[in-house]
């Protein structure tokens, strides 16, 4: 395969990947706000029942959704053993874009007494339709640095529950069997990729089957040098409304430049490889959204640990990691009105639970590879985010 050709094809779409990533977040917003009617299919079910020690009381039912899995049963389970008197409602969507009903249902107003997403959208709409939870004391047990990306005015209308982190992927055993160390900048890379090369081996593999993963790797590299500052912050904000531009953005043109310097070392190209591949020691790093597993053994019984790294930077002095929160939750303005006194507090017993360690393992008892939004909430000694967690505590 010609590099030197991919690269440049690669660079090319840099050089337009600004302006395309803000008409392809327009037209995505528009397409999935289109894709729903005004009667969005769900179901209900009302898992207070289900509960062996639930009591009859008379709270009113409160309803809260659930989409794209965010939620199982046993979760449920456990929180009626817990409050059997409280009445969840769960409206499961029955469709496969939850993230676009979540999205559409908060622009109109159309929402749960308990909204769910996976998004933090529309901060007008939050503010019109959401309660403002930065008062209640169990907001207090979440990270700072959640609650600051959250805050709109002085308040607080969505918590975090649950999040994925991303870096690169490497495979630790061929490492180690080799005696080479884990870079820890962009440079001691490059030089461990002669080595990797010279073994053998492929050094990177990356996903590249949807248009959008050339967009992510831009962004998640360019946080090493502009975006994940302030000013960047900012400017990914403002871009998409028009109140930013990219021409004579000088911090935008190192980014691009830096980027540019991974698709020259053969470390970004065109060419697209699976995470089985990966799986299989057909390369050391790998970049992806996301791992499924962090052991696998081969066809061949050989078996393999993985780690992660973050993005790195080029001297290895702002290396960072993406951070993909699971579900955010709010509560309807609706219930602070007089009549509801008692489906408020049922809702902020709801939220009051999922603030706690023993509710955010009860929400993520399905996602072992997830970390818990919360300042108090500590690793398990196995998980495979150990070795990068003292980044998270740095804000990286």
């Amino acid at each position: 395969m010609d590099v030197k050709k991919k690269g440049k094809e690669i660079m090319e779409i840099s050089k337009r990947m600004i302006i395309l990533l803000a008409f392809g977040m327009v037209l995505s917003c528009s397409l999935t706000a289109c894709s729903h009617s005004s009667e969005i299919p769900t179901t209900q079910e009302n898992f207070a029942s289900d509960a062996e020690d639930a009591v009859e009381e008379e709270h009113d039912e409160i309803t809260i959704a659930s989409l794209n899995q965010l939620f199982t049963k046993s979760f449920f389970d456990i929180f009626h053993q817990k409050y059997p008197e409280i009445n969840l409602k769960i409206q499961n969507y029955a469709g496969s874009n939850g993230s676009g009903y979540a999205m559409y249902s908060l622009a109109n107003g159309d929402i749960p007494d308990i909204y769910v997403t996976t998004q933090n959208f529309f901060k007008d709409a939050q503010e019109e339709y959401l309660l403002d939870l930065s008062n209640y004391d169990f907001v207090n047990n979440y990270s700072h640095t959640l609650l600051t990306s959250l805050d709109i005015n002085g308040g607080i209308y969505l918590l975090p529950s649950g999040y994925q982190l991303t870096g690169i992927y490497y495979n630790k055993t061929i490492l180690e069997d080799n005696g080479w160390k884990v870079p820890n900048s962009f440079q001691e890379l490059v030089e461990l990729s002669k080595k990797i090369e010279a073994a053998g081996y492929r050094t990177m593999g990356h996903g590249m089957n949807l248009e959008g993963f050339p967009f992510n790797y831009f962004f998640n590299i360019g946080n090493t040098v502009y975006f994940g500052t302030p000013e960047g912050t900012e400017w990914k904000t403002g871009f998409p409304k028009g109140e930013k531009k990219a021409k004579g953005n000088v911090r935008l043109q190192e980014t691009a430049e830096y980027f540019k310097k991974w698709v020259d070392e053969g470390f970004i190209t065109t060419e697209h490889m699976s995470s089985e591949q990966f799986y299989e020691g057909e390369c050391v790093f790998f970049l992806c959204l996301g791992l499924n597993q962090f052991e696998h053994t081969t066809e061949t019984g050989k078996n393999y640990t993985f780690g992660t790294i973050p993005w790195l930077s080029q001297d290895g002095g702002n290396n960072m990691l993406t951070r993909s929160v699971t579900r955010y939750m709010g509560i309807h303005k609706t219930l602070a009105e007089e009549g509801n006194e008692q489906k408020l507090e049922d809702a902020l017993t709801v939220l009051r639970y999922i603030s706690t360690v023993e509710g955010q393992r009860a929400l993520m008892s399905n996602s072992p590879y997830y970390m818990p939004s919360l300042n108090e909430a500590a690793l398990p000694a196995d998980s495979p985010y150990q070795e990068i967690v003292d980044l998270v505590y740095e804000g990286r």
